[in-house]
């Protein structure tokens, strides 16, 4: 069958290219192994050719891949599931990338891009390398599992990987449906655009971010492909040198991915900082200190040939952690506790295969004994049998702990019976000592983190829900606790490692070397301590703080006076004293930062959302200046670029002293006061009242007293600067409007301001838009209903339903109706329970009618900043009592029924009923009762009679609706950073110390090729 508007034939190009880069990349696994095995023989040339020209088809089908959906993506051709998910029309240029490494398929492919990327820089680099063939063999046996999972083919209930090139027709369920009708594409409006991608991915940082992070991920692959080789040929020593500038290398731009992601956090997302400890940022973090101690143990093993097994091991690790990462990112197991990973899409299986099969291989490689290589693999078969010809649901604890017994087992007899053990011991004033002492710390810090972060996936095999942590930030309390502690002994040894030499080093001298950097460490490293008021609770950090600067001083005295400030062998240093800055601007800028917002507002936050907190969260109208820490906050214009990022202009200003002339009239604590003389506020009224500055302003009812400003110390001074926190719209529904804070940065501090809610919906973006003139102040907010004599809340106020009543003639007069038209008046009374005073405001909301035409009717409360309008008005018989606590609305005071961030809020609120009557006098109305409602009901010019017959029943009553409507106001969050340019500048150096070892290692292997 044809299908009317389909592009077939590139899904089907794309399908090819999969099946060509697996089974070439089979074909140059095998081959390279056969090359190696028969190396220096006549063939040797024969297979090496075979497995060249493979992974050369290889990598262009990979290409091909890669091209396929880039047309799919640039076409826009949504009848393929994978583009109608990530893609849709209106999707500016630039986020084409985004959308292709933005789900499963995409992000699987670019790490086969990256894979086949460093394989061709490795290729070209290492041709005459004896190395070369091992390390292609591995680096081609990995492309075939991983452009495995880019098949997404059936085998009857079991679904190997996913397909970026799967038409949305062959679905099951709806999509057999389609597959039916030819032209279905133009039948069904839902084929006429993708969904898109969602807003937060649609952020410059997801253009290079990604690629970044999984071009670290690929070059973890090229060290673990050299230590497998080096197991292969039996030179646990030889492989270390060649591989030490990959090692380096990978350690540089993984990292930059690492904290790029960082960055895009802290500019982008909510979290509040810099890192979050998310599972997906945690799974990352795990491969790089993996890395890092590989690399540092490489070193030992270079130079004083040495603990190969713990090079092998850590650096071939890194990469296993890798697909670890993968495995609990994509699978699925992390569910929501990250806000980052994939939906399940069945990949556990292909990672947990994968996972396995790089494991054995480790093992397999590290033992010598040809029986003990039987045993590991028979032993991992009949786990593999147990698993498949079993209910996995019943033995899954069996299979996960056999899993861990093998692992740990032939870890131990790989050291024993393998690789060769160091025989010599090490002085604790050696290099090597500390150094390997180091990368053991790193070790642990690794494995906290990866145990701590698996624990949904054990909670998987053992049926449990295990949990560290409750919210996001007892997770961050968790981990910051801990892994200061492992940072404290770190940044200790990279201030002073250096300074020891290897093999043996004069300790009277160590100690003069150290002693100048130390004294400095404490001189400056105190008053910071004391300047920023570290407590009890915060020892650990004012102990990492000061080893931080001790690693500062001590890496800059080293290079200076030691190495003379010498380049070509600085780069250690460098990126140490770069790891050191960073360390101290995370300590400063997460443990004081500084949230600078509060409510001062009437409103009650948690009567809002539960998840706005009162000392957090400011609440502020538009066009009004508010008071914060020691600013003045206006909210003013809103605008829309790109069609999609909705702008808030919030301009802050100094805070000065307020100056108030004679005849100034203020309220204060329930009286009104009026001003003696010009003055200039103190801080305390009393002071000023005690003055003789303020006299008293004569009685005044309620309503007039609320008309009076508040006494106030302070007000807005001059212009600081303006801060534009966005909300990235969600233009098919508005439901997953996605808030970005707005920066702005300072030398000393950074202040970041952060949407919490705003009221944004489609009616709101066409006004903003320009696209519809009808501009309303108020949003729907929500409603009350209740009796006469009942109490309602919203937020920051109980509204009490006084009385109801046919409105006279004078009150008609006010509100502009004419004298024939029927009007039935409800008054309120307003009671804050953030007044210091018992005074209410009172307010009166009437239902008119003109003709039987109700006539529009709002009663704005100008102190509220609301407006109500008296919905309808039930009468009937009196509701029973219920019990109390049994009432059929369980808002407490202040709480909304029910709300969303980004959304109306909506829900009914909180009643109490005071009924004077026993529920024992209820009874069923009369005939006579009924029909005269339903009389007066039709007919609007009877409502006067039927609140006179409501008086005079003591079994009727009349309840009433109430639409309550606010002004525009939004809640956002301001929080100071301080010192967090130090983390940014130490990043910097960090990586640039890095990229110099690189440098170094790879002009030293060529002098020694030379050589």
């Amino acid at each position: 069958m044809n299908y009317v508007g389909e592009h077939t034939f590139i899904g089907q190009l794309g399908e090819a290219f999969v099946i060509l880069a697996l089974t070439s990349a089979l074909l140059a696994g095998v081959a390279y192994l056969m090359a190696f095995r028969l190396e220096k023989t006549p063939e040797e040339n024969s297979w090496k050719k075979i497995g060249n020209w493979s992974f050369t088809v290889h990598t262009a089908a990979v290409l091909g891949i890669v091209s396929c959906i880039f047309i799919m993506l640039v076409g826009n051709y949504i009848e393929y599931d994978y583009i109608q998910k990530h893609s849709s029309k209106d999707m500016p240029f630039k986020y084409i990338l985004v959308a292709f490494w933005g789900g499963q398929e995409g992000s699987l492919t670019l790490w086969a891009f990256c894979h086949v990327l460093v394989a061709s820089v490795f290729r070209f680099t290492n041709r005459k390398s004896e190395y070369k063939i091992p390390v292609m063999a591995v680096i081609s046996i990995v492309q075939v599992f991983v452009t495995a999972v880019l098949l997404g083919i059936e085998f009857g209930d079991y679904k190997l990987g996913v397909s970026p090139f799967h038409l949305l027709r062959m679905e099951d369920g709806l999509g057999e449906l389609w597959a039916s009708i030819p032209n279905y594409l133009e039948i069904d409006p839902n084929f006429k655009d993708g969904a898109g991608l969602t807003p937060a991915l649609q952020n410059y940082w997801m253009i290079i971010h990604p690629p970044t992070l999984f071009t670290g991920f690929a070059l973890t692959l090229i060290p673990f492909a050299f230590a497998i080789a080096g197991m292969w040929k039996k030179d646990y020593y030889g492989w270390i040198k060649p591989a030490l500038p990959w090692t380096y290398f990978g350690v540089a731009i993984l990292g930059t991915g690492i904290l790029m992601g960082g960055a895009w956090a802290y500019e982008s997302l909510n979290f509040g900082g810099f890192w979050a400890w998310d599972p997906v940022e945690n799974a990352s973090l795990v491969p790089w200190i993996f890395l890092v101690a590989g690399a540092h143990v490489m070193l030992i093993s270079k130079n004083r040939k040495k603990s190969a097994y713990s090079s092998i091991l850590l650096t071939a690790f890194s990469f296993i952690f890798v697909i670890y990462s993968s495995f609990l990112t994509r699978s699925g197991v992390l569910g929501d506790s990250s806000v980052h990973s994939f939906t399940g899409d069945g990949m556990t299986e292909e990672f947990v295969i994968m996972l396995a099969s790089f494991t054995i291989l480790i093992l397999w490689s590290m033992l010598s004994s040809k029986n003990l290589r039987y045993i590991l693999v028979f032993s991992s078969l009949a786990v593999l049998v147990l698993a498949a010809f079993t209910n996995i649901s019943e033995t899954k604890v069996i299979v996960f702990s056999l899993s861990m017994l093998i692992l740990v087992a032939f870890l131990v007899l790989g050291n024993l019976y393998g690789i060769p053990r160091d025989n010599v011991e090490d002085s604790i004033l050696s290099r090597e000592f500390w150094m390997f002492i180091g990368a053991l710390l790193l070790l642990v810090s690794a494995f906290h983190i990866a145990l701590t972060t698996s624990l949904p996936a054990f909670g998987l095999v053992f049926d449990t829900e295990w949990k560290l942590y409750g919210d996001n930030v007892d997770r961050n309390q968790f981990y910051n606790k801990w892994q200061s502690l492992f940072a404290i002994f770190i940044v200790l040894l990279v201030a002073i490692n250096q300074y020891f030499k290897w093999k043996k080093t004069d300790g009277q001298k160590f100690i003069k070397q150290i002693g100048v950097p130390f004294l400095l460490s404490l001189f400056i490293g105190i008053p910071i301590v004391i300047y920023y008021e570290f407590n009890a609770t915060e020892v650990h950090l004012s102990i990492l703080l000061i080893a931080s600067i001790f690693a500062i001083f001590a890496n800059l005295d080293y290079w200076l006076r030691i190495l003379k400030g010498k380049m070509n062998h600085a780069g250690a240093s460098i990126a140490h004293f770069g790891f050191a800055m960073l360390i101290v601007g995370a300590v400063i800028s997460m443990a004081k930062q500084e949230v600078i917002s509060r409510n001062t507002t009437h409103y009650m936050m948690q009567g809002i959302d539960k998840n706005l907190k009162e000392n957090e969260d400011m609440l502020i109208f538009r066009g009004d200046t508010v008071e914060m820490n020691d600013f003045y906050v206006y909210y003013g214009n809103e605008y829309i670029e790109e069609e999609y990022i909705y702008y808030y202009d919030i301009e802050y200003f100094d805070k000065v002293k307020r100056r108030y002339g004679k005849g100034d009239t203020v309220r204060y604590k329930g009286v009104v006061y009026v001003a003696n003389e010009d003055h200039e506020a103190s801080d305390n009224f009393l002071a000023d009242l005690e003055a003789k500055k303020w006299t008293f302003g004569g009685q005044h009812e309620d309503n007039a007293y609320f008309s009076f400003r508040k006494w106030n110390p302070t007000m807005p001074g001059a212009f600081q600067f303006r801060n534009n926190p966005r909300v990235l719209l969600d233009l098919k529904n508005f439901r997953s409007n996605f808030p970005e804070p707005g920066t702005r940065h300072y030398l000393s501090y950074d202040i970041f301001t952060h949407v919490r809610l705003a009221k944004l919906d489609k009616q709101k973006y066409l006004e903003v838009s320009g696209a519809t003139d009808e501009i309303n102040g108020y949003f729907q907010g929500f409603s009350l209903e209740g009796a006469i004599g009942d109490t309602m809340y919203i937020p920051g106020h109980m509204v009490i339903l006084d009385s109801i009543y046919p409105l006279p003639p004078e009150s008609k007069a006010k509100h502009e109706l004419l004298a024939n038209d029927v009007a039935i008046g409800a008054r309120l009374k307003f009671r804050e329970f953030k007044e210091e005073s018992n005074r209410t405001y009172t307010l009166e909301i009437v239902k008119a009618f003109r003709d039987d035409i109700e006539l529009p009717m709002v009663s704005k409360v100008a102190p509220l900043r609301m407006a109500f309008k008296l919905e309808s008005i039930d009468f009937g018989k009196k509701e029973e009592e219920v019990e109390p606590g049994h009432e059929g609305h369980d808002h407490g005071p202040g709480e909304h029924g029910e709300n969303e961030n980004e959304k109306q809020n909506e829900g009914e609120v909180a009643h109490e009923h005071n009924h004077d009557h026993d529920s024992t006098h209820m009874q069923d109305l009369t005939p006579e009762d009924s029909a005269m409602i339903q009389t007066i009901l039709s007919h609007p010019t009877m409502v006067d009679s039927i609140a006179q017959r409501v008086k005079t029943n003591p079994y009727l009553e009349a309840r009433v609706k109430i639409d309550a409507m606010e002004e525009e106001y939004l809640i956002m969050k301001a929080i100071i950073f301080p010192w967090i340019n130090l983390l940014w500048l130490g990043i910097v150096i960090m990586m640039i110390g890095t990229i110099m070892a690189v440098i170094y290692r790879v002009k030293s292997n060529k002098r020694g090729d030379a050589n």
